[in-house]
């Protein structure tokens, strides 16, 4: 049993990427459904701020999402109560109405890169407030919703 664990243990300490600052996501769509009125809220503790970082919003739905772009706002608080807002459109199909997600089975990721050479000017807490900014009541189809902050790496 020991040895097991163990070798769980190595497996996500090898899989981890050591430039990830921050990965996290919420799944509280009941029904897989994002109400309007419902935000997400990431609190992301920033110790670097000398570093560039790269923003991602992560998207994880069900196999029959029928819309071609996921439309959010994503709001940033610096620990001192400065913010930012801004809208962005999260491509989820193609032209050809074809997923551009990742999809296994029935479950679908998109991944997509919404902020590059990002430098933080603060240490401390931030606060990232995630809204659906569709024109619905609510979006079908949506398992969960992330966010995910790596340092930046330079391509050599």
């Amino acid at each position: 049993m020991k040895k097991i664990i163990t070798l769980f243990l190595a497996i996500g300490l090898l899989a981890c990427n050591p430039n990830r600052v921050f990965n996290s996501s919420d799944s509280n769509f009941p029904n897989h459904r994002w109400y309007k009125e419902v935000e997400i809220t990431f609190s992301v503790p920033i110790v670097d701020t000398l570093s560039n970082h790269q923003v991602y919003l992560a998207l994880r739905h069900v196999h029959g999402f029928q819309f071609e772009t996921m439309n959010v706002t994503l709001v940033s608080t610096s620990p001192s109560g400065k913010s930012s807002t801004k809208d962005y459109s999260i491509q989820v199909m193609g032209g050809d109405n074809t997923y551009l997600s990742d999809c296994s089975g029935d479950i679908c990721d998109r991944e997509v890169l919404i902020e590059d050479h990002v430098q933080f000017d603060e240490q401390g807490d931030w606060s990232f407030v995630i809204q659906n900014n569709m024109p619905i009541e609510y979006v079908p189809n949506v398992m969960e919703f992330g966010l995910i902050i790596d340092k930046y790496i330079r391509e050599k």
